[in-house]
């Protein structure tokens, strides 16, 4: 599992970012969609929120401002793509089942942040289209190792 805890296992400062707002939690799919609808009606408040989780972060003790990535999974694996697009100094970004297409477009020289994107069929959405929903761990693993690769990178000193 992808989560703030196995970021900070891995010996990394995690901050899960709160980006529906005011703690909501969905317990379904269809109240994740309404909430995620609602956090992107305004583009201006999802950046500001994610840059208040930024300012918190660089000004942490065990942070290095100048070594800051993000990641996140679906809805968040999408916001940290958005933040990439929208030019947010940040080392890197992984998205793990992140939305691809975007109404953002990326000005050319503006993205700043090495990109990494695990992307899957095994999902609700998929189905649809005839492909059987499962986790497959081998896939979860591989997706999670490389992405601590893809940190060890970016992070090097």
């Amino acid at each position: 599992m992808i989560t703030r805890k196995a970021g900070a296992a891995a010996g990394y400062t995690a901050f899960a970012l709160d980006m529906y707002g005011s703690g909501k939690q969905a317990d379904h799919p269809d109240t994740a969609q309404k909430f995620m609808q609602e956090a992107t009606r305004d583009m201006d408040q999802v950046k500001a929120r994610f840059m208040k989780a930024m300012d918190i972060l660089q000004n942490h003790e065990s942070v290095d401002a100048s070594r800051i990535a993000a990641q996140g999974y679906c809805f968040g694996g999408a916001g940290v793509l958005n933040m990439a697009r929208m030019g947010v100094n940040l080392a890197g970004v992984v998205s793990f089942h992140g939305a691809l297409g975007s109404p953002i477009t990326a000005q050319p020289g503006a993205v700043k942040a090495r990109v990494q994107v695990y992307t899957g069929g095994a999902d609700k959405v998929a189905a649809e289209f005839g492909m059987p929903i499962g986790y497959d761990e081998a896939a979860a693993t591989r997706s999670w190792e490389g992405a601590m690769r893809f940190y060890g990178e970016i992070f090097a000193l």
